[in-house]
């Protein structure tokens, strides 16, 4: 006698979560300048609060503390259309760093842009917008920022150096 078996496919709709909220924001804190990584590899669109009244766009952005204290960081990020999730974390600022550096720069006039640091030691820099967009970023002491692609304006830079981080604003003057 022949047995017949039936095979019923099933299509599963199945909820995962996205990701834990221990690995969903991954701070990097050094004095008051804090980079945060998004944590989940495959986000399309992420929307960070910093706990300060900033907020980012940025999959990994960094923010400025200007105050100790405790924070809460807000990141909601979403993979296609239909999986959003949203994590926390408390991040503690205990000390200001002094090793902010403020410029001004006029490009045409000055031809171009570099902190004035040890290029000995120097790792890299990156110049950012108030929106935290990158527009410059270099890790070559010789390629230097002429400014000229970017509206006039305020723009933060960070600079690492052998694990050390220092950052400023350069004021863009046209």
């Amino acid at each position: 006698m022949k047995k017949i078996i039936k095979l019923t496919l099933l299509t599963l709709s199945i909820f995962y979560v996205l990701f834990t909220n221990a690995q969903a924001i991954q701070p990097e804190i050094n004095g008051n300048l804090v980079s945060f990584k998004c944590g989940a590899p495959n986000a399309t669109t992420t929307y960070w609060t910093f706990g300060n009244g900033s907020v980012s766009f940025q999959k990994n952005p960094f923010m400025i503390y200007s105050d100790t204290g405790t924070y809460q960081v807000r990141l909601v990020l979403s993979i296609g259309y239909d999986k959003v999730d949203t994590a926390y974390k408390t991040i503690q600022i205990t000390e200001i760093s002094n090793d902010v550096i403020d410029d001004i720069f006029v490009p045409y006039v000055d031809i171009e842009w570099f902190p004035d640091i040890d290029t000995s030691v120097f790792f890299d820099i990156k110049v950012y917008d108030r929106l935290n967009n990158l527009v410059f970023f270099s890790n070559n002491k010789n390629v230097k920022w002429d400014g000229k692609d970017v509206a006039a304006g305020r723009y933060i830079y960070l600079i690492q150096t052998k694990g050390v981080f220092k950052y400023g604003t350069i004021t863009l003057v046209k």
